[in-house]
């Protein structure tokens, strides 16, 4: 008994630090991601007795090589992200192992922390002072945007909520829960969205939730997703009777930038006319982006094109970086392409959830800077379960035998 309330909360501990991206802070003076450690060396799997990511691993060492370390000579976060990646590798490789029981906690904790800080952003609406004063309690450092939930910032409530939101809606539709319970979840996930002021949130979470169920439903898809526009319409209509100058929504931040002439489009153009003065990336021509973007007024106060794809690219090139992506996501790729082959089977609602959610968060990089490479703490925990559950399903005999080729090559 008393092992497995220690597995348990040290289970809990590194879900939380790894989902709220906790390095060190107020409470912790160490790396506290290294419980994974303590759980892979202490707590093992017993099937587990060999590591199965070292491809993965030797990908993100070059990817964040070439990009932080040689690119822009910053060896800290390089150490820091290889160290995030080492840590959750460990935990998945060894301690979930094969455990499809194990891998089912994780995941139920992983959820159960964003759905905390979901709450915590709707609460923060309501009493942001005093909530102002939990969430710092909750991340161990000072917060710096408000409302948000536990977090910092609220574009990295974002990542978080984007996570969530497409989770519980996705496996709840594909694990064929009664109607009731979908449109809640559904209600749910869009008050999140809303009210967390994520607009490129609900962009990402339209497009992989309208990519799910054309997948799932194939030509009945029409009419479910003329209920779902249908659902949204009345959603945001609703909202906006009620909606203040005072509230913080998305309608209301969508004015306010509006008024600030803030225009992402802008940036990604002004980044792609940047990186046509060195198309063969800045790291050949030994440039930094403060350099290449001094004069350049969209750019003012060290921002960025807000797009981490494109700044990656820009920086390493179109051959470095196109072929590190490309080998990077390919073993993800099979195991998203086994779960929309079986995505009518319920025993896939899992996989299939999971790696439309990690579409949903990969493509919220597109308008920000955080993702996979730079040690995302949600997107990096997704990464590596989908990965150890297609194995965990391959060990244990789910797939069919005419998938045995496809789920081989990720094994």
């Amino acid at each position: 008994m008393l092992r497995k309330v220690i597995i348990f909360l040290l289970m809990l501990l590194y879900i939380y630090v790894q989902t709220f991206d906790i390095f060190l802070n107020q409470y912790f003076k160490f790396p506290v991601i290294s419980v994974a450690v303590l759980l892979a060396l202490f707590f093992r799997e017993p099937k587990s007795k060999s590591f199965h990511f070292t491809w993965e691993m030797w990908l993100l060492f070059l990817a964040n090589f070439f990009y932080y370390a040689l690119a822009q000579g910053l060896l800290k976060p390089f150490i820091v992200n290889l160290l995030v990646f080492a840590c959750c590798a460990l935990f998945f490789n060894f301690f979930v192992g094969y455990s499809m029981k194990r891998l089912t906690t994780a995941v139920i904790m992983f959820f159960a922390c964003l759905g905390l800080s979901v709450l915590i952003m709707c609460a923060n609406h309501i009493e942001p002072v005093v909530l102002k004063m939990v969430r710092a309690a909750l991340v161990g450092s000072p917060i710096v945007q408000s409302p948000s939930g536990v977090s910092t910032t609220i574009f990295t409530f974002g990542y978080q909520v984007i996570a969530f939101s497409t989770f519980i809606f996705l496996y709840a539709v594909l694990s064929k829960k009664h109607f009731l319970i979908v449109f809640l979840v559904l209600m749910v996930s869009l008050i999140g969205i809303f009210y967390g002021m994520q607009r490129s949130a609900l962009i990402v979470f339209c497009i992989s939730i309208a990519l799910a169920i054309v997948c799932y439903y194939r030509l009945k898809a029409i009419p479910i997703l003329i209920l779902l526009g249908v659902c949204f319409f009345a959603f945001f209509e609703i909202a906006s009777i009620y909606n203040t100058d005072k509230q913080y929504n998305i309608l209301n931040k969508a004015a306010q930038s509006a008024e600030l002439g803030e225009d992402r489009g802008g940036l990604i153009t002004e980044n792609l006319k940047i990186y046509s003065d060195y198309p063969l990336g800045l790291m050949f021509y030994d440039r930094k982006w403060s350099e290449v973007s001094r004069y350049n007024p969209t750019y003012q106060g060290g921002l960025t094109s807000h797009n981490a794809y494109l700044m990656f690219i820009t920086y390493l090139g179109p051959i470095v970086g196109l072929v590190l992506l490309v080998i990077l996501y390919y073993r993800l790729g099979l195991s998203f392409k086994t779960a929309i082959i079986n995505i009518n089977r319920k025993n896939y609602a899992l996989l299939a959830s999971l790696c439309f959610t990690f579409l949903a968060i990969s493509m919220n990089s597109l308008f920000h800077n955080a993702w996979l490479v730079n040690a995302n703490g949600p997107t990096v925990f997704l990464f590596f379960c989908i990965l150890q559950l297609n194995k965990i399903m391959f060990e244990n005999g789910t797939h069919d035998h005419s998938e045995a080729k496809v789920i081989a090559l990720s094994k």
